[in-house]
């Protein structure tokens, strides 16, 4: 859950939402022909023309469910019980085709339910501009809340999901990176078993070469599926002249059946991944790159916005912060810990930060040690020797399935001590996480 509950409600409270949305001709078009809307100032170009705005208005309905809609992450997801009402509405300017929207809602009133005593009521006033910071709409709306103790339970997250929703989570431990000016590599990718194979078109290929590597690679693509089970492009960012035509080639690819999904470098807002998911086929598999610092600062609302699952990349996070990267890595150990608990909290599969130095078997061992004891499903990998360490460290080991059969027998029986070491509930789950883990990895 992403949203706030009401004892977390304050009056004056000002939540800035992280998600923006470029609102289209598509959105407006849609919106009004859906809701059998014949007004022509949002459908007939020349009649809104001759009007005194000189173009079509965009439907205010569909402005003022867009803004209720970018306050839901971080306000109301998954804490609201039900919407009771909305009033004081106004559009104090209009909003055209390609204007960028973004919401501000402050907490107006709390008081209690005088029903349900459980749950309390919430006034909030959302308040949304355009990109020259002119307010396009305004309203109050008002909800029923959630408390923390008359809160549904939270759905399963992580391995206790992969119980009761099996295949839900990415199988993703060793996810292998192929530079994308070396497609020649691809057949290659089979003989160290990677979970997923991921062909990078951003960092690994120059400036002056990216036309040319994204040719080969659909070229490649086209013509042989690598011999593994997930195969990924990892495309150049939102703000580079190559994106758009990396996610095209990506769209005819995952059409023709050689290629799973996209990886989204340098993800910072939530409506890139709207954006890239509504121009692939339905079913595309999207990984997230949380890398700079406003992408691990927002990394809770990026990972509730739901991408398949997220990497961690230190690199790029320093680089953008001005840390130093050090061997021990203690400069992002923040931001690494953050973004995996943004992951666990949304039930998305969390992949931890590359070693760059691809000979050191010992200094990849180490980091992939702390990683899993961080709580990441699987590591990046740059070398097919990464590979099998990767395997290792993110499948439970013999002794482990074995531990955590004893900890659920224990607890069967009635036994309270296992190996001098309590055993509670808690013990059980995680127990049960192991052989999850230990099952999927069969």
């Amino acid at each position: 859950m992403a949203g706030l509950y009401f004892e977390e409600l304050k009056v004056g409270l000002v939540v800035q939402h992280a998600t923006r949305r470029t609102v289209t001709e598509t959105d407006n078009v849609m919106f009004t022909t859906m809701t059998m809307n014949t007004a022509p100032m949002h459908l007939d170009h020349e009649y809104a023309a001759a009007t005194e705005f000189g173009q079509r208005l965009v439907n205010s309905m569909f402005t003022l469910a867009l803004v209720v809609g970018l306050s839901v992450t971080e306000l109301t997801q998954g804490t609201i019980v039900a919407q009771l009402g909305m009033g004081d509405i106004t559009f104090p300017k209009p909003v055209f085709h390609g204007d960028t929207i973004r919401v501000e809602t402050e907490v107006i009133e709390l008081r209690e339910s005088a029903s349900r005593p459980a749950n309390g009521v919430a006034v909030f006033e959302h308040r949304a501009f355009n990109q020259r910071d002119e307010m396009v709409c305004s309203c109050r709306r008002t909800g029923l809340m959630y408390k923390h103790s008359g809160a549904p339970p939270p759905r399963p997250r992580k391995a206790a999901d992969a119980m009761t929703s099996p295949g839900r989570l990415l199988r993703l431990r060793n996810p292998l990176f192929v530079p994308g000016g070396r497609p020649g590599l691809l057949p290659k990718v089979a003989r160290s078993a990677p979970d997923a194979v991921f062909v990078d078109l951003e960092d690994a290929v120059p400036p002056g070469e990216k036309e040319t590597a994204r040719k080969l690679v659909v070229e490649a693509l086209t013509s042989a599926r690598p011999e593994v089970a997930l195969a990924f492009v990892r495309i150049n960012p939102v703000d580079t002249s190559w994106h758009d035509l990396d996610v095209a080639a990506c769209a005819g690819l995952i059409g023709g059946g050689t290629l799973d999904g996209v990886v989204l470098p340098k993800y910072e807002h939530a409506g890139q991944l709207l954006t890239l998911r509504a121009a692939l086929p339905p079913g595309a598999l999207v990984v997230g790159g949380l890398e700079t610092g406003l992408g691990v600062a927002d990394s809770r609302p990026l990972c509730a916005a739901g991408p398949d699952a997220i990497y961690f990349g230190a690199e790029d996070f320093a680089l953008d912060v001005g840390g130093r990267r050090t061997p021990g890595g203690q400069e992002v150990l923040f931001a690494r810990s953050q973004v995996v608990l943004a992951a666990a909290l949304a039930g998305v599969t969390a992949l931890d930060q590359a070693v760059v130095s691809v000979r050191d078997s010992e200094a990849f061992r180490v980091d992939a040690e702390a990683g899993r004891d961080l709580g990441f499903d699987g590591k990046i990998c740059l070398h097919p020797e990464q590979v099998a360490m990767a395997a290792r460290i993110y499948t439970p080991s013999a002794a482990e399935v074995a531990h955590a059969e004893a900890v659920i027998a224990a607890a069967a029986t009635g036994v309270g001590v296992l190996d001098g070491a309590m055993v509670d509930a808690v013990h059980v789950r995680m127990a049960e996480a192991v052989l999850v883990r230990a099952g999927e990895s069969a």
